[in-house]
């Protein structure tokens, strides 16, 4: 969001719009690559014979283990994603609530900083109250927000 930020800025709505769109998509590829080695750098964290298991890394071996955990963050993940991006999707804010383009991105990319500078101070706090509370206390402040019909 902070690229798209950037170019808005930066380029003019034709150059955008003619060749601009693609510079997103090439910083990903290149940023991929990165990812890539590093990943394929990294030390494993388990030991041989968890890896070698026939169910390691498997969807199978997912749900056949952890089907309960699995469907529990899959909910709190796509609940949190679903609200989260209903209000600060910026088709909707251009779209229906009328901002223009470079304001809905900059209000999109200031949510998501907050979003990842709060992120750790969620964590402590999560640590201290345990992860069940916090859940339950996200449920319940994200409730009011969720999108509905009007």
């Amino acid at each position: 969001m902070l690229t798209v930020v950037v170019l808005q800025f930066i380029l003019s709505d034709e150059d955008l719009r003619s060749w601009g769109w693609r510079i997103p998509f090439f910083l990903g590829a290149i940023l991929a690559v990165v990812a890539l080695w590093l990943r394929r750098s990294l030390n494993e964290t388990s030991d041989s014979q968890s890896r070698h298991h026939k169910d390691a890394g498997s969807i199978a071996g997912l749900l056949r283990n952890h089907e309960r955990t699995f469907i529990m963050v899959l909910g709190f993940t796509a609940g949190g994603s679903l609200s989260f991006y209903i209000y600060l999707y910026e088709k909707y804010l251009v779209n229906m609530a009328g901002m223009d383009a470079k304001s809905a991105s900059g209000l999109m990319t200031g949510a998501l900083l907050a979003y990842m500078l709060i992120q750790p101070i969620i964590g402590a706090l999560s640590d201290k109250i345990g992860r069940r509370a916090s859940m339950l206390i996200f449920g319940a402040g994200a409730t009011p927000f969720a999108p509905f019909p009007s």
